[in-house]
């Protein structure tokens, strides 16, 4: 068993119970899932879509959890929990968990699980990122890098709520974008991941903040733990110190996504 897949039960929640919790639900590599699964995570997806967030009606259901990530991300500085800080992976595990439930709560069907994506197998990469008719595609350069038709998650069928992003892509619409490449060549590789894993890091050290930390200029303290090091440090530490590796791992796969 490689150390990147030892790793993905700690970022992914492999193990979860059901809606009902009656029974334990295992979550598969998306190589793994048959056509059904597919097909049933993909419904579930666009009912989500579909149906007012119980927590906000003024978005979807899904659009909520993309607000609710979108603000604790731009907003740790000030308080908002999940990035740059100490409870990056719990605060993602539990968001992960919330989103599972309400997917099957909303589908009717407590089998559904999120699936997970192997980096360290290119054929788990490519049904990930690349399959057409599941999650994947690359965004056309012509059009703003927008998802092209033939995707399932094309501006059509997944429009994007435009309180979720600062502007609009060409033709007044607003879809999801991917340009694979653009701002890193390639994905982080195992090796990177297994050097955090065997390097005996602390999970997080003082202040477990690292914007706290940029404020006591103890920047040190933002490359040492397990914690930023598998975040990916983040731009904070880049514009603190000029860190080379600040794209670093989970940061990274978002920079060659591009979007």
């Amino acid at each position: 068993m490689t150390a990147l897949k030892l790793l993905l039960p700690t970022l992914c929640i492999v193990h979860t119970a059901t809606a009902s919790n009656t029974e334990i639900g295992i979550r598969k590599d998306v190589l793994d899932m048959s056509d059904d699964e597919k097909a049933a995570f993909l419904e579930g997806l666009y009912k989500m879509k579909s149906t007012p967030s119980k927590y906000n009606s003024s978005f979807s259901s899904y659009d909520y959890y993309a607000w609710v990530h979108r603000y604790a991300l731009e907003n740790s500085h000030i308080g908002a929990n999940g990035h740059q800080r100490w409870n990056f992976l719990p605060w993602h595990r539990g968001f992960a968990y919330l989103f599972e439930q309400e997917l099957q709560e909303i589908s009717n069907d407590a089998s559904i699980r999120l699936p997970y994506w192997d980096l360290s197998n290119a054929a788990s990469t490519n049904a990930a990122l690349f399959d057409e008719s599941f999650l994947g595609g690359a965004g056309d350069a012509n059009r703003s890098h927008m998802l092209s038709n033939t995707t399932r998650l094309n501006c059509k069928d997944w429009p994007i709520d435009f309180r979720l992003i600062d502007g609009t892509h060409m033709e007044n619409v607003s879809c999801l974008a991917r340009s694979f490449g653009l701002f890193r060549e390639s994905l982080p590789p195992e090796d990177e991941w297994e050097k955090v894993l065997y390097a005996g890091f602390d999970y997080d050290v003082e202040p477990y903040n690292d914007w706290i930390a940029a404020e006591q200029n103890l920047t040190q303290n933002m490359v040492v733990s397990f914690r930023a090091r598998i975040e990916g440090l983040g731009g904070l530490i880049c514009n603190v110190s000029g860190n080379t590796e600040c794209k670093s791992l989970h940061n990274a796969i978002h920079a060659y996504i591009g979007g």
